[in-house]
């Protein structure tokens, strides 16, 4: 039973216990809607598979992959989705990398920009970061890829939002 055929369930058991307003479809449209979308933008993706472990522990990784997951996890579109898993070693191929250096005072910062990524338009940029994240009762530094998905808008992120992956 899907998410749709239990609310079916519920809106059956409810007839006659209250007055309703306006014909039953609308209302069930009213309703459905926005609980169709929260579903689709927070647990349709719940179930997408994790392709393979993005390196051992404490290793940082390969950004490419650490992207194609991200990407894998972003995309609205499930044949995008599914053709990624079947040829994930091909897109991963096929992406290439070229690098650029920002000077900040004394120090530089090197980024990546990362082109053929599916489902972008656009080359991806990636840099290392640090996250703070809750281990037990303290807050530990964690080394992650942010990653800059310019003007993506069918991944419902807007210009120059970086992720971090």
């Amino acid at each position: 039973m899907d998410h749709r055929d239990l609310l079916a369930e519920y809106f059956a058991s409810q007839n006659g216990q209250q007055t309703v307003l306006g014909s039953l479809a609308d209302v069930r449209e009213a309703i459905m809607g926005p609980i169709e979308h929260l579903y689709v933008s927070n647990c349709a993706h719940v179930n997408r598979p994790y392709h393979e472990p993005l390196a051992a522990e404490g290793d940082i990784g390969d950004s490419k992959r650490a992207l194609l997951q991200f990407m894998i996890a972003a995309t609205p579109d499930d044949l995008v989705l599914q053709d990624i898993l079947a040829r994930y070693d091909d897109y991963l191929s096929k992406m290439v990398s070229s690098f650029e250096t920002h000077f900040v005072g004394d120090y530089s910062i090197m980024i990546e920009h990362i082109d053929n990524v599916p489902d972008t338009v656009n080359p991806v940029k990636a840099k290392l970061a640090y996250v703070q994240v809750p281990k037990g009762d303290r807050t530990v530094l964690k080394l992650v890829w942010k990653v800059c998905l310019m003007d993506c808008g069918r991944l419902g992120i807007g210009t120059n939002d970086m992720c971090t992956v």
